[in-house]
């Protein structure tokens, strides 16, 4: 199995090793947002942020394609992830001993999650681009487990970090 990854395009292990650590801390942040926001904001503003939310990521979904079509797809994955990483920085350091700006939080989770939707499409086009049909099989199941692991540990230690809070 360590041959056949190793053997994968660049561009394609590259990918599977960001989508987890996205996916990873992501899972440590949003399925705790909506406990959050609520210790914050009244229960219906925090469900409205949350809608915002999802709601902005739909529409960025019906966009990303044709805007990697339009930008390519190497600078919307660089750009995205990018902003993944700079918006969950910003919610830790708004979040921190030094300060807690709970509108910035929302902000950045607002920002990371349209940028995730932005980001996949042009991701799903490089894995196609860059695998052939012999290898698409591997790298889709290891993507699965990845995913499932990312989900798994990123929530786990979410809560743990959530309850010393």
């Amino acid at each position: 199995m360590l041959s056949q990854l190793r053997s994968l395009n660049v561009n394609v292990r590259v990918r599977l090793l960001t989508s987890f650590l996205a996916r990873f801390f992501g899972n440590m942040v949003y399925p705790f947002m909506s406990i959050y926001l609520t210790l914050y904001f009244s229960d219906q503003t925090a469900g409205m942020m949350l809608l915002i939310i999802t709601s902005a990521a739909i529409v960025m979904g019906f966009l990303s394609g044709y805007l990697a079509d339009i930008i390519g797809k190497k600078k919307i994955i660089i750009w995205a992830q990018l902003c993944q990483t700079s918006a969950l920085a910003v919610m830790a350091l708004f979040n921190s001993p030094l300060f807690i700006i709970p509108s910035v939080t929302f902000m950045m989770m607002l920002l990371q999650n349209t940028t995730i939707a932005l980001l996949n499409p042009a991701a799903e086009a490089m894995i196609i681009d860059d695998s052939t049909p012999k290898n698409r099989s591997f790298i889709y199941a290891i993507d699965y487990w990845a995913m499932n692991l990312s989900i798994m540990f990123g929530s786990m230690i979410g809560g743990l970090f959530f309850n010393d809070a």
